[in-house]
C-alpha cells in the first residue's frame, strides 16, 4: 500500500500522531521552564527566625503593702512648775521648731533672777576691792580713827588706874571701878580693831580670803544661770518641726515639772512598717534601694532608707517586721504631706544575681563539645561555639561569648551552613517562654 493510499485511508491516525508530537514538545518545554524557575528560587537566601540576646536586668523589684507611722513622737512638758497663763496648742496644727506652745506665770522666777544678779554684783565689787587694796584716802581715814582710838585708850587706862587706887583706899565705890574697867576694855578693843584694819588695808587681803570670794562669785554665777534657765523654761517650745497629735491640759491649770502638756510628732520624717516573708528576709544583703508609693499620690515614689529590721517573726504572724524611713524636705512635706495611718506600697530593688544565657532548643547545632549556634552577622551566618549547662523545656542554658543584642537563629539551624546568606523573618523577644522556669 502506497503512502498516498495510506493517508487517504487513515486520516484519524495522522491526527493522533500530530497530537502526540505536540504533547511531547509541551512536556519538554514545561520541564525546562520548571527547572529554570527552580534554579532562580534556589538562588534566593532562605528566611530564618532569630532570637535576640537580651541584656541582663540590673535589679529585680518586689513590692509589699505597708502603713505609715510617726518616726518621732514626743510628749512635751515644762521643766518647771507653775500656773498655765497662755496656750496656743491646737490638735493637728503644724508648727516649726522653736515655736512657743504654752507659757507659765514667770513672776517668781524673774524675782529670783533679780536677787541673784544683785548678790553677784556686790560680790564682784568686794572682790575688786580685795584685789586692788585700800585707797590712800581710806588709809588716812583709818589712821585718824586709830589716833582717836589711841587717845581714848590712854584716857580709859589712866581712869582705870586711878579708880583702882581709890577703890583700895575705899574712897571710890565698886560701881565706879566697874564703869572705868568697862570703858578701858571698850577703848582697848576699838584700838586693836582699827590697828588690824589699818594693817590689812596696807598689806591687802590674804590669799585665802581672795580664793573664798572667787568661789562665792562662781557659785552665784551658777545659781544665776540656773535661775535664768528656769525663767526661760516657763515657755514651752516645739522641739522640732511637726504637728500636735494630742493635748493634755487646759489654760489656767497649775502644772508640775515633767507633767505632759501635749503629744508632738515629727513632720519632716515618716516611717513605713512592712511585713516581709522569709524568702525575702534571706536576701537582705541583695537589697539596693527602697521606694515608697502612697495611694494618695499615684505615680509618685518617695526614696526611703532602712531604719530597722526584725530578726524574729512577728507575734501571731509568719513574717518579719521591716521599718523604712522617708526624709522629707520642708517644701515637699508641705506640698505632699504624709500622715500616720496612710496606706503605702514599699518597692524593694534587689541586685539580680547573674544568670546564664538561654537560647531556644532548636537553635543548637552540633553535639556535646561541638555545640554551637548560628549568629546572624550582616545577613551572614557565623558559627559561634557554646557550652551547654542545662536543658530545660523549650530552651537551654548556655555559657558563651554571646553579647546582648546579637541575633541567633531560633529554628531550623541544622539545615543551614556557615557563611550562608539569610533573610530575617522577625525578631523574637526574649519572653518568659524563652527563659528558664523558676
Amino acid at each position: 500500500m502506497t503512502k498516498k493510499h495510506f493517508l487517504k485511508q487513515s486520516p484519524s491516525i495522522v491526527l493522533v500522531v500530530a497530537l502526540l508530537v505536540l504533547g511531547a514538545a509541551s512536556v519538554v518545554w514545561y520541564e525546562s521552564s520548571g527547572r529554570r524557575k527552580s534554579n532562580v528560587e534556589t538562588c534566593r537566601p532562605p528566611i530564618v527566625r532569630v532570637v535576640e540576646i537580651a541584656p541582663a536586668a540590673e535589679f529585680d523589684s518586689k513590692s509589699y503593702p505597708g502603713i505609715a507611722r510617726e518616726s518621732q513622737v514626743a510628749n512635751v512638758s515644762f521643766r518647771v512648775g507653775g500656773k498655765l497663763v497662755e496656750s496656743s496648742i491646737i490638735i493637728g496644727a503644724r508648727v516649726e521648731k522653736g515655736t512657743v506652745l504654752a507659757r507659765l506665770d514667770p513672776r517668781d522666777y524673774e524675782l529670783a533672777v533679780q536677787r541673784l544678779e544683785s548678790e553677784l554684783q556686790a560680790a564682784e565689787a568686794t572682790f575688786g576691792a580685795m584685789k586692788t587694796g585700800a585707797r590712800p584716802e581710806d588709809l588716812a581715814t583709818l589712821e585718824t580713827q586709830l589716833a582717836a582710838a589711841g587717845s581714848q585708850y590712854d584716857t580709859a587706862k589712866a581712869n582705870l588706874k586711878r579708880f583702882t587706887a581709890l577703890l583700895e583706899e575705899q574712897v571710890a565705890s565698886q560701881v565706879q571701878f566697874d564703869l572705868a574697867k568697862t570703858q578701858f576694855d571698850a577703848a582697848k578693843g576699838n584700838k586693836e580693831t582699827l590697828e588690824n584694819e589699818l594693817e590689812k588695808a596696807k598689806r591687802g587681803s590674804r590669799k585665802e580670803e581672795i580664793e573664798a570670794m572667787q568661789a562665792r562669785i562662781a557659785g552665784l554665777k551658777t545659781s544665776l544661770a540656773t535661775a535664768r534657765n528656769a525663767c526661760d523654761d516657763t515657755r514651752l517650745k516645739a522641739p522640732f518641726d511637726g504637728f500636735v497629735v494630742e493635748k493634755f491640759i487646759e489654760d489656767h491649770e497649775v502644772v508640775a515639772p515633767g507633767m505632759p502638756i501635749a503629744s508632738f510628732a515629727n513632720a519632716s520624717k515618716i516611717d513605713v512598717s512592712v511585713s516581709l516573708p522569709e524568702e525575702m528576709i534571706v536576701h537582705m544583703s541583695d537589697i539596693r534601694a527602697y521606694r515608697v508609693a502612697f495611694e494618695a499620690y499615684p505615680g509618685v515614689f518617695f526614696q526611703a532608707e532602712l531604719k530597722e529590721i526584725g530578726r524574729a517573726i512577728q507575734r501571731g504572724k509568719q513574717t518579719y517586721p521591716l521599718l523604712v524611713r522617708i526624709d522629707l524636705t520642708d517644701e515637699e512635706s508641705k506640698r505632699r504631706p504624709i500622715f500616720p495611718g496612710m496606706t503605702a506600697m514599699v518597692r524593694i530593688d534587689l541586685q539580680r544575681r547573674e544568670r546564664p544565657q538561654t537560647v531556644p532548643l532548636a537553635a543548637l547545632i552540633g553535639e556535646n563539645e561541638d555545640s554551637a549556634v548560628w549568629v546572624v552577622d550582616a545577613d551572614t551566618l557565623v558559627r559561634r561555639p557554646v557550652e551547654i549547662l542545662r536543658v530545660l523545656d523549650q530552651c537551654v542554658e548556655i555559657a558563651s561569648d554571646l553579647k546582648p543584642g546579637e541575633q541567633v537563629v531560633a529554628a531550623g539551624a541544622r539545615s543551614l551552613r556557615e557563611h550562608q546568606k539569610v533573610r530575617l523573618e522577625n525578631t523574637l523577644e526574649n519572653t518568659p517562654e524563652n527563659t528558664p522556669r523558676k
